[in-house]
């Protein structure tokens, strides 16, 4: 079970990077939400609700981070520098970060994107109870106030600590259905990981297992054509491959707009044949609620049900009308 957790959180800290600053403004303590790890930032960082993380307008900046089980540090001792260059980043290089006397890996990276290039200033570390993985991303092209300079993420990142306590905040959503299933975990704040209570006896260790996941998007932007940004989210999915449609549908759930999606696919990591759901979400306050439901192709039918059952059961927790 703790081995299955590790490879999820490995799986997302490959893409924690978005487009943060030195600034010499007056530094104040700051706890990402739903999250133990702790920031001296400058005013014009806010946390952010959507993610675990800061954003700076002025800046043109986001700070993300991963809450580990403690654990999870040594898978990325050896292979995480190789995973980042297969994921097509660039000059990838460890460096010595200054500052920090704990067990931690530091590295700079650079991404090139259609949107433009990328620095990534990307931290590993641990205490004795658990470990995390934070973020920081610059664009150097961007037209920014106060652009984050080299020095300035090492100086953000060689202050990142630990709290003892999570800092809790609820999240924009909540199911009345969960059948099953019960939430597992949940990865940059906001994305929640539903398991089953009891995996099925006919599968093996190795085994594909069910699996139902729920990710607001970061965006906020007005969501146009939602059928193909459900297609296009389907065709995506970087886990599988050789992923083929079976059905398609207009739903409603909660008074927002959604596309569905049935489909089968092949696991990359084991080969093994899996099924998969979809339900992209408009979110009336912008962005889009992804919802998605995987599980071995010789179960899928079973729990395509339970998937879109426990989708329909979906609500904001705050309505639409407020």
């Amino acid at each position: 079970m703790i081995a299955g957790k590790i490879k999820i959180y490995a799986l997302a800290a490959l893409w924690l990077a978005l487009p943060l600053l030195a600034s010499g403004a007056q530094a104040r303590s700051m706890q990402a939400s739903n999250s133990y790890v702790k920031f001296s930032l400058p005013d014009a960082f806010q946390p952010q609700s959507r993610f675990a993380g800061f954003f700076s307008k002025d800046a043109g900046a986001t700070i993300m981070v991963l809450d580990l089980p403690r654990e999870a540090y040594s898978q990325f001792t050896n292979r995480f520098e190789r995973e980042l260059t297969n994921k097509g980043y660039s000059e990838v290089r460890r460096e010595k970060l200054n500052g920090r006397h704990d067990d931690h890996l530091f590295f700079f990276a650079r991404q090139h994107t259609p949107v433009g290039q990328f620095d990534k200033y990307l931290l590993i570390f641990r205490n004795n109870e658990r470990a995390a993985y934070v973020t920081i991303t610059v664009n150097p092209i961007e037209q920014v106030e106060t652009p984050l300079s080299y020095i300035g993420a090492k100086n953000i990142l060689a202050k990142v600590s630990l709290s003892s306590k999570r800092a809790r905040t609820d999240k924009s959503y909540y199911l009345t259905y969960k059948g099953a299933f019960k939430e597992r975990s949940t990865i940059a704040g906001s994305t929640t990981i539903f398991a089953l209570k009891r995996p099925p006896e006919s599968l093996s260790k190795k085994s594909s297992k069910p699996l139902f996941v729920i990710a607001p998007s970061l965006s906020r932007n007005k969501l146009t054509g939602l059928k193909d940004t459900g297609r296009q989210l389907m065709a995506k999915f970087s886990r599988f491959r050789d992923i083929k449609l079976m059905a398609e549908e207009d739903l409603m759930v909660d008074g927002m707009q959604g596309y569905g999606l049935s489909g089968t696919a092949i696991n990359k990591s084991n080969g093994q044949p899996v099924g998969i759901y979809q339900l992209v979400l408009a979110n009336p306050k912008g962005g889009y609620f992804r919802i998605v439901g995987v599980a071995p192709r010789k179960l899928f039918a079973h729990y395509l049900l339970e998937y879109r059952r426990m989708a329909a059961s979906f609500h904001l927790t705050t309505p639409i009308s407020e």
